[in-house]
């Protein structure tokens, strides 16, 4: 079965799993600002892409 779920935190403690976890949301973005192009980080935070498989 998998499931899709957004959420905050990914504590795990005690599971027999497989867990995987990638960076993402860090690359800059180009955005217009008075008509000129401007890169900046999309946010002050970056995100975190977790796949946990339970064994």
């Amino acid at each position: 079965m998998r499931h899709a779920v957004p959420l905050d935190h990914v504590l795990l403690r005690g599971l027999d799993a497989a867990l995987r976890a990638d960076r993402i949301l860090d690359e800059p973005v180009t955005i217009s600002a008075a008509g000129r192009p401007i890169r900046t980080p999309l946010s002050d935070h970056f995100g975190v892409l977790a796949t946990v498989e339970r064994r």
